[in-house]
């Protein structure tokens, strides 16, 4: 293709991946906007053949889990009769599948992402600022549920520490790599201010990515110095009134007390009746799974009988992934879903090599979404909402996309 139209091919790519990071936070659904152009164009380089991209083993891989994902919930839906509305979320996967085509041919500036991603976090602060201390909000939520606001906050944050290495490697480095930490700082703080604290789980699983990734770099003095910043800001944000987190981990023990007095009418105790409810489906169909129908129904004799309380009967999901979908797709299901998270990781480890720190900021990046993913997964079922979908699908194929250039451009060098 001639380089006039191959440039501008990388400029719809940069400006479709600067609006997903910088809309998904901030606007309502905003993070549908950026994914929706890049499958278009996707759509229609497929009926392109000549300028298909050149695949390799790690984009071959990311499309396999992707696949297999999407392929084990369709056929879970159409054995099960779900009907179209079954296919919505599924949908998503295929979607990012056919934009990787695209981002392979004409990958994103990556400059461009790191910045997407540092004002998606600035944005999310500035909205959880403004609802908890104008509006007065108990939780931030943006538009969004508070849980998805605040563990997605927290992802992008994650992210901007994986920049770092980038940054290093550009001329105006000490800026970037401030705008960078700042970007992190405000992720996090929107995180503690939704309360979501199911997220904060994946604080030690991001800690060791960034350690994995960046071990080179991580000498005695900069580990110590990591590790006593680190312990001060946890401190300081448990300590603060103003931010709510010592009412919100205190309150985990009152709920458990409360529920082991038979009271479960709290967040803690409605998790524990919906994972007993589908640890008990699990135990009944462990291979072939219930199916959101047969879920939902098999909750509603569950509370007739008196098994759970009734109160849970509002929620369509486990509040946690993994039970959730060993419950309705068995245990196909999970091994598509442990496939999806941990695979990509495995394979961005394989490909950062060497020590060079701008692949490793991409390769690091790609392995944060998964292994955040198995943290936010342990009290919420991320797939059953469209943001955690299109995040996860969109965040994993453009990371991939910006490794795979950086691996290709070596090569070439």
């Amino acid at each position: 293709m001639p380089t006039d139209q191959a440039g501008l091919g990388v400029y719809y790519s940069s400006a479709c991946v600067f609006l997903f990071g910088v809309l998904s936070l901030t606007v309502d659904s905003g993070y549908s906007w950026g994914p929706a152009l890049l499958f278009l164009a996707g759509l229609v380089l497929l009926f392109r053949r000549s300028e298909w991209p050149s695949f390799t083993k790690e984009s071959n891989v990311v499309v396999a889990v992707l696949a297999f994902f999407f392929g084990v919930w369709v056929l879970d839906v159409i054995l099960r009769g779900e009907g179209s509305s079954g296919l919505d979320r599924p949908s998503r996967f295929l979607a990012a599948a056919v934009a990787f085509v695209w981002l392979l041919r004409y990958p994103p500036r990556p400059g461009v992402f790191w910045l997407s991603l540092t004002v998606g976090a600035f944005g999310a602060a500035g909205i959880a600022i403004w609802e908890r201390f104008f509006e007065g909000a108990a939780r931030a939520s943006g538009y969004n549920h508070p849980i998805q606001f605040g563990n997605l906050s927290l992802l992008f944050g994650f992210l901007c520490l994986c920049g770092t290495g980038w940054a290093l490697r550009q001329k105006n480095r000490v800026l970037w790599l401030g705008f960078l930490f700042i970007g992190f700082l405000c992720g996090f703080l929107a995180s503690i201010l939704s309360g979501s604290r199911g997220g904060w789980v994946s604080l030690p699983l991001a800690a060791i990515v960034l350690y994995v990734f960046f071990r080179p770099w991580l000498n005695k003095r900069v580990m110590s110095g990591l590790i006593v910043s680190g312990l001060v800001m946890v401190a300081a944000v448990y300590f603060i009134p103003q931010t709510g987190v010592q009412d919100r981990v205190m309150q985990v023990y009152y709920d458990v007390e409360l529920h082991s007095e038979g009271k479960v009418n709290t967040p803690v105790g409605t998790r524990l009746e919906m994972w007993k409810a589908a640890a008990m489906m699990i135990a009944e169909r462990p291979f072939t799974g219930w199916g959101q129908p047969g879920y939902e129904s098999r909750m509603e004799m569950f509370a007739e009988n008196g098994v759970i309380d009734r109160g849970i009967l509002e929620y369509d999901h486990a509040h946690n992934e993994f039970l959730d979908i060993t419950a309705k797709r068995g245990v196909v299901g999970l091994i598509s879903l442990l496939f999806l998270y941990f695979i990509p990781v495995f394979v961005f480890w394989k490909a950062a090599g060497g020590a060079d720190p701008i692949r490793r900021s991409f390769a690091a990046a790609g392995a944060m979404v998964g292994l955040s993913y198995v943290g936010f997964s342990l009290s919420q079922s991320f797939m059953s909402h469209n943001s955690g979908v299109m995040v996860f699908a969109f965040m994993m194929v453009i990371c991939s996309s910006l490794l795979i250039a950086d691996m290709r451009q070596s090569r070439v060098q």
